[in-house]
């Protein structure tokens, strides 16, 4: 069972955010023909960004949004597809979730999406 020790904040522009960047797209976005550039919403460059790393490799990430003094959102959340069903997931979410309430959030917003199979 991965744990949180594993959790690493990223910054926009290494090497590790652009991995996540490239695994969000493939996840949410390739299939359906959109470019890349749609994984840069408005909320990209004000959001922090966490990520697993395994082997030099992003293998789960997260990404938290502060909307205001209080209310945070979750969202692109993103796990390797053969990483998928190891607990990977819940550990970045749990992480997000105690860094929101830590810094005063009352409220978050989780955006996901629904599986189509």
């Amino acid at each position: 069972m991965p744990n949180t020790d594993m959790i690493y904040e990223i910054e926009l522009g290494d090497k590790y955010y652009h991995q996540a960047f490239n695994l969000r797209y493939s996840l949410f976005f390739r299939e359906h023909g959109l470019p890349v550039t749609v994984v840069k919403d408005k909320f990209e460059s004000s959001s922090r960004h966490f990520a697993i790393i395994e082997n030099d490799t992003v293998i789960a990430y997260g990404r938290l949004t502060k909307i205001d003094n209080e209310v945070y959102k979750i969202s692109q959340m993103a796990v390797r597809e053969e990483k998928q069903k190891m607990g990977f997931g819940s550990i970045i979410l749990k992480h997000l979730i105690n860094i929101a309430e830590k810094s005063g959030g009352r409220e978050i917003i989780l955006n996901a999406r629904i599986p189509c199979f």
